[in-house]
């Protein structure tokens, strides 16, 4: 259920902070993804910091201007949510990968199995955000969590065993960019 977006403080977040859509892991999927990060920093000498598993997420869609955030935006993104309807799916992230990125290449894990609803869920999403008004996030798409950014850059790897879980919701967060912390301002169950 979402935050009351009357109590959001727009003036608080600086210009900055980002807000987008996101996919959590599981309990028992981000304590795997956790000790995947630290064999892949360990196993490739990275120095990078590792996301703390509060932090863990599958980005889906952005929900303001890159110019900061603007009154009503979290409103719209409220309703936009409102509107999605779908069941939930299983995902399974089965490899490791560096998406380049001048010297902080972020390392990555990636999926095959549930990329297709990952991406139909980004889709309605963004399809559901111009109609109350928000920017369209960028086309290009590949669903990832994050793990730490180094200025290395490892071989893609496959995982012995995949991480999987069912994602029962996807959440509204507000990334104090610089400060280490989300806050979740609203999760939207998919009951389809």
């Amino acid at each position: 259920m979402p935050v009351d977006q009357l109590s959001f403080d727009f003036r608080a977040a600086p210009r900055r902070d980002l807000f987008y859509y996101a996919l959590r892991p599981s309990g028992d999927a981000a304590s795997a993804i956790m000790e995947i990060a630290r064999q892949c920093r360990k196993r490739h000498g990275l120095a990078g910091t590792l996301y703390d598993a509060g932090r863990l997420h599958l980005s889906l869609h952005p929900v303001m201007s890159p110019r900061g955030p603007r009154k009503g935006d979290v409103a719209a993104a409220i309703q936009a949510a409102d509107g999605i309807k779908m069941k939930p799916f299983a995902v399974a992230l089965n490899r490791v990968v560096t998406f380049q990125n001048k010297d902080r290449n972020p390392i990555v894990l990636c999926c095959d199995d549930g990329a297709a609803e990952i991406t139909d869920l980004r889709n309605a999403l963004r399809n559901e955000s111009l109609k109350t008004g928000l920017r369209c996030g960028p086309a290009r798409f590949r669903p990832h969590i994050t793990l730490l950014r180094d200025r290395r850059k490892v071989p893609e790897t496959p995982l012995d065993e995949p991480i999987r879980w069912t994602v029962q919701d996807f959440v509204l967060i507000h990334s104090l960019i610089g400060r280490s912390r989300h806050i979740i301002l609203g999760r939207w169950q998919l009951t389809g």
